[in-house]
């Protein structure tokens, strides 16, 4: 089975594509997902990571034949990544989350008969709907007013706004906009530990109001085990390549560890 997700509104796709990695896990071992990001090629004729798609493919688990592929940073000029994918839409064992920025062209045609989803960014009433239930799920209720206004001020803009709605949250949860902010390692310790995610939010809420998202970033990475390193050097040479701000992959990180 193949589900195609593609459109500008990484804030939201991202939130997608974790809610079909979370249920799979539910189902199935995490040692059947894998995560293959094609815009890290160094060039166009680089074919490592369609190798590894292949390989991984061919071996069988003694434990569980389900898999689980990620996909993203493809074009449409990616023709050998289309006819190595295009036999797995039907597959009942395999599930492959192609991930785009925008529709793909002639090669990938044959994703109409994927599940899929546009992530263009919202407007209006939508917006407002989406920041509303956002803000519910990171454990307050805001005005309908406030939402509009947010939506106007961060138009086209998933990522601050949700920023945005985490630094009102902080306010909701503790009941008090004057409580003191939390030590700067402990607050980065819970990024790293083992917690809620909500917790998390409240975190990172604090990080980013008072410090800068490069130093936690560069603090969260030196704390990380060694087998954690390799995910985040991925993260770093996405943030040099300009494919992601650091608060962006501070809350992608928040967001996939929890």
């Amino acid at each position: 089975m193949i589900v195609y997700l593609y459109g500008p509104d990484t804030f939201r796709k991202r939130a997608k594509v974790q809610e079909l990695v979370d249920a799979y896990k539910k189902k199935h071992s995490s040692l059947g997902v894998r995560s293959y990001d094609f815009s890290l090629r160094k060039k166009s004729t680089d074919t490592p990571l369609l190798q590894d798609i292949i390989s991984f493919l061919e071996n069988a688990s003694l434990f569980d034949s389900s898999k689980l592929i990620l996909i993203s940073g493809i074009q449409s000029t990616d023709g050998d990544v289309a006819r190595i994918l295009k036999p797995l839409l039907k597959d009942a064992v395999v599930t492959i989350i192609l991930q785009a920025e925008k529709k793909l062209g002639k090669n990938f045609a044959w994703l109409t008969g994927a599940k899929s989803q546009s992530f263009e960014f919202l407007r209006g009433a939508e917006y407002i709907s989406w920041i509303q239930l956002y803000a519910r799920e990171c454990g307050f209720e805001m005005r309908r007013s406030d939402a509009a206004s947010l939506s106007i001020l961060y138009d086209k803009d998933t990522w601050g706004a949700s920023s945005e709605i985490q630094k009102y949250a902080l306010g909701a949860i503790f009941k008090n906009d004057t409580v003191p902010a939390p030590a700067f390692f402990p607050l980065v310790q819970t990024l790293k530990g083992a917690t809620s995610f909500s917790r998390k939010l409240v975190a990172l809420g604090y990080l980013l109001a008072s410090e800068d998202a490069a130093a936690i970033f560069n603090i969260l990475a030196s704390l990380q085990p060694p087998e954690q390193k390799v995910l985040m050097a991925a993260y770093d040479a996405a943030i040099k390549s300009g494919k992601l701000e650091y608060s962006e992959a501070l809350f992608d990180i928040v967001l996939s560890s929890s």
